[in-house]
């Protein structure tokens, strides 16, 4: 299993590369995503479902929901058949995951982060979150 994180390429979609787990050559493998990375996630997460094995997603939430800027950037996502897990480091970013719960038909979790500012503590945090989430214990 490989985790792949990151933020895409700005108006690269997965119809467009095949999928990351095409560009991988990899059977099995979990996502970890933030900021405009996330929407090609959920999306991938979405519709490659033998790709993938959990998503952790910080701070963006389902993109058939309402951003903090009150966008739905694509009303057309379907929903994640995924365990996934949300990562949220304010009051408003957890209000966007709660309505993400919708939108996920697997188990789902809204973890608030201990503190975004300190790299160290963000850092351990997302890493046990993957470990959470993709071991399959």
């Amino acid at each position: 299993m490989r985790i792949a994180s990151g933020d895409g390429p700005p108006g690269v979609g997965p119809r467009d590369r095949g999928g990351r787990g095409g560009a991988l050559h990899t059977a099995l493998f979990g996502q970890t995503v933030d900021r405009a990375g996330a929407d090609l996630a959920w999306e991938l997460a979405a519709t490659r479902l033998d790709r993938f094995i959990g998503l952790v997603a910080i701070d963006r939430g389902h993109p058939r929901v309402a951003d903090l800027a009150g966008t739905i950037r694509d009303e057309h996502c379907p929903p994640v058949e995924l365990n996934t897990t949300a990562l949220v480091s304010s009051p408003a970013a957890r209000a966007v995951a709660a309505a993400s719960q919708r939108y996920v038909y697997g188990d789902y979790r809204i973890v608030d982060m201990v503190s975004r500012r300190n790299a160290q503590q963000a850092t351990a945090q997302l890493a046990a979150e993957i470990v959470l989430r993709t071991s399959n214990w």
